[in-house]
């Protein structure tokens, strides 16, 4: 079909990019948290922190549906996890 235009839409072309933005912050904050997990590791720490780190990791790594999912569409725990996420992440929040 050398005769059809190709046509950006603004839509869905902002929806894309906020995937990739958000999807790379995302990833980057569980590796912090993964980092500080093998970080405690190698040092004398206690188990709360690193089982709060391991934690904290799991929940940002799964959270990727809940991030982009409106919330009027989520449960009421949902909607309490997202809020929590993004206020212990203002990174993931912008």
């Amino acid at each position: 079909m050398p005769w059809a235009e190709i046509v950006y839409v603004r839509y869905h072309m902002q929806i894309e990019f906020g995937k990739d933005v958000l999807g790379v912050v995302k990833l980057e904050k569980a590796r912090n948290h993964n980092d500080k997990v093998i970080q405690f590791g190698e040092e004398e720490s206690p188990k709360t922190e690193i089982k709060e780190e391991k934690r904290l990791y799991s929940e940002v790594k799964k959270a990727r549906w809940i991030l982009f999912t409106g919330e009027t569409n989520l449960f009421d725990d949902e909607t309490s996890s997202k809020k929590k996420i993004l206020g212990e992440h203002t990174d993931l929040a912008m």
